[in-house]
């Protein structure tokens, strides 16, 4: 009987550093020199926000790729963190991405400007984004957690070699916190804003319905406006008249409230 392979694990140990242009700039001069060159590798991503993993579907701009990716683990715990990855047709980027949010995850999009290079058996990613600014990814893939010390032990050596600061996993985990809690504020404020806009639209459609109403109704009027309760509205008569005579006091010359109340 054929035996059935074996499945491989694939395990990225990774760390990140953070810098200003100027490091960057000369971070980016070193490695034209001294690593192997792999190109560049712009990618645009969405990142869906889980409590323990990260997930995201990518597309690699350069390679005319895309993917749906499962990381288990998240920045801030930990260094390994092993990989599922399914390829999908780069048409399918954005479908993807719908598909997720429609399932109910909130999602992060990030374009990040990338070049690649490898550097004495480490793989490094020279990034800039609007959420992480410059930055360095240096990486190594396994395929037995019993590697991971030796290639921390790789990573960091490389690190010291470009004089890079590796971020802590507390500084890891803050920095994605903050970022997140920046991005639910704004999704937030937007899915507020829509739920407005969806009230405007139906009181629109209720005054389209009075005022259609109006010609059936002996000329009866309504206006309505928005209170700390809700949606109010004032019932009125004769509507072409420039005073507005309302329908309690009419005629009697005292000031009296108009008739209020929740418009059904």
């Amino acid at each position: 009987m054929k035996k059935c392979d074996k499945k491989v694990r694939t395990i990225e140990i990774e760390f990140r550093a953070r810098f200003d242009e100027r490091k960057y700039k000369e971070l980016e001069q070193f490695l034209k020199a001294h690593a192997e060159d792999c190109g560049e590798d712009d990618r645009d991503a969405y990142f869906f926000l889980l409590p323990d993993k990260m997930l995201k579907v990518a597309h690699d701009v350069m390679r005319r790729e895309a993917r749906i990716v499962v990381k288990l683990n998240k920045l801030g715990r930990g260094s390994d963190f092993e990989e599922i990855e399914l390829p999908i047709a780069e048409e399918h980027f954005e479908r993807a991405a719908e598909l997720l949010r429609a399932l109910g995850f909130n999602a992060m999009r990030s374009y990040q400007r990338r070049h690649n290079y490898r550097h004495k058996g480490v793989e490094l990613a020279l990034k800039y984004s609007d959420n992480w600014g410059y930055h360095l990814e240096l990486e190594i893939v396994i395929t037995n957690p019993k590697q991971k010390i030796a290639a921390e032990r790789k990573i960091r050596g490389v690190a010291a070699e470009l004089e890079v600061r590796l971020m802590t996993e507390k500084e890891l985990k803050e920095f994605t916190k903050t970022a997140e809690n920046r991005h639910q504020k704004g999704y937030q404020k937007k899915i507020g804003e829509d739920e407005l806009t969806q009230k405007k639209l139906l009181v629109y459609k209720r005054l389209d319905s009075i005022f259609e109403n109006n010609i059936h109704t002996g000329g009866r009027h309504a206006i309505l406006f928005f209170s700390p309760r809700g949606l109010r509205g004032t019932l009125w008569k004769n509507p072409r008249s420039c005073n507005g005579t309302k329908e309690s006091g009419q005629g009697d010359g005292r000031k009296h409230a108009p008739r209020s109340g929740n418009v059904p």
